[in-house]
């Protein structure tokens, strides 16, 4: 079942669910929203609805292999994925109870840090989601301290960065924003 477009896919979000996520504004509970691309439309409609309810995108909305698999054997990002990321991401970013992990890019690239071109992909990708949203809705997160280099892409690389190195990409990704912007992206959001 896909809990925010129904059975089927029918674009009508699971009641139970609803009623559930309804419920986190009564407890002044935030939710952690780690979803597929093509669920980010649907999101965005159920997220509007209930806008007293701060929500946390996941892993930068989770664009998946898109250099093709865990092989990453293109050259090219796939653009039709990365077009339906885009979209459901500008919905998203419309909604100012709406932030964004920066997080589990190996989920993107297996072993992005592997190649300069890679991390130009990268690179784009959280510069792109810092201009959707804003410093103020974004934050540089890590799963290290759970699953080590693997937190990086979900297990499907063993090569990711240590956090020292993550942290240091992170800098030179957003070496352009101010001081307090980066201060932002780092620990103020």
């Amino acid at each position: 079942i896909d809990y925010l477009r129904g059975n089927n896919t029918d674009g009508v979000v699971v009641p139970e669910f609803e009623h559930g996520f309804a419920l986190l504004e009564k407890y002044n509970f935030s939710f952690d929203l780690q979803c597929a691309p093509e669920q980010l439309q649907a999101a965005a409609v159920l997220c509007a609805k209930y806008p007293n309810i701060p929500v946390v995108i996941a892993h930068l909305g989770k664009p998946m292999h898109i250099l093709g698999g865990p092989s990453n054997s293109n050259m090219l990002p796939d653009t039709e994925a990365l077009e339906v990321w885009r979209e459901g991401m500008k919905a998203m970013a419309a909604l100012p109870n709406v932030y964004v992990k920066i997080s589990g890019l190996g989920w993107i690239i297996p072993g992005w840090t592997q190649s300069a071109r890679r991390i130009d992909i990268i690179q784009g990708l959280c510069r792109e989601v810092v201009t959707l949203f804003g410093p103020q809705r974004c934050m540089i997160t890590t799963n290290w301290w759970k699953d080590a280099a693997h937190s990086d892409s979900e297990g499907y690389s063993t090569t990711g960065p240590t956090p020292t190195q993550y942290l240091d990409y992170m800098l030179q990704f957003f070496d352009g924003l101010s001081t307090e912007e980066q201060q932002q992206l780092f620990a103020g959001t």
